[in-house]
């Protein structure tokens, strides 16, 4: 009986969820939270779901990537210098 019911509850939450238009992710969070969602104002709202979104994790995700290429750029450039040279000297002698 008691099974049932802890059924009947995720059922409600989920379809709950759906009519929200709620991802995996943000139930899983609501739910860790103790949270619901309509208690929130407007804006917390819409925040909630943009963050949720599987688009905004691919956005960070490219943001992260494009850091670690520039990273990873700077460090072999920085590595081309001699040891010992500013990058300044090193303008200056290639423009005499």
């Amino acid at each position: 009986m008691e099974q049932e019911a802890l059924r009947i509850a995720a059922f409600e939450e989920a379809k709950r969820a759906e009519e929200q238009n709620l991802g995996t992710k943000a139930q899983e969070v609501m739910k860790a939270m103790k949270l619901d969602f309509m208690t929130l104002d407007h804006s917390r709202q819409v925040l909630h779901r943009w963050i949720s979104w599987s688009g905004f994790d691919s956005a960070v995700g490219i943001v992260i990537i494009a850091n670690a290429v520039t990273i990873g750029l700077e460090t072999h450039y920085a590595l081309q210098i001699p040891s010992g040279c500013a990058l300044d000297g090193m303008k200056r002698a290639t423009l005499v």
